[in-house]
């Protein structure tokens, strides 16, 4: 469960980071935990688009300390793009999703 073991465990011990390349490549938040990286990108728009989860794809090529990513967004669904999870932050924040395991 990506979002629910940042939030309960993760936060209060983790280094946090904004990345962005010389190219442009960017993610919004970087967690560091435990020696793994955790990039979070998030989108106030209610629609979703796999171009939101670039970033989080270009960093994991290149990264290999990269874990699962996760995409906050403004919309309503719970979803699963390769690798990955996009979840409405209004539900990461009360914790009413079931994430990935």
């Amino acid at each position: 469960m990506i979002w629910r073991s940042i939030r309960d465990t993760v936060l209060a011990e983790a280094r946090l980071y904004f990345w962005r390349d010389h190219n442009q490549n960017k993610v919004d938040l970087i967690v560091e935990h435990q020696r793994k990286l955790i990039p979070i990108e998030i989108k106030s728009s209610r629609t979703w688009h796999k171009d939101y989860a670039k970033g989080i794809q270009y960093f994991q090529k290149i990264t290999p300390k990269s874990a699962p990513g996760l995409v906050l967004y403004g919309g309503t669904e719970v979803l699963d793009f390769p690798g990955n999870q996009v979840l409405p932050y209004n539900n990461a924040m009360t914790g009413e999703a079931d994430l990935m395991t």
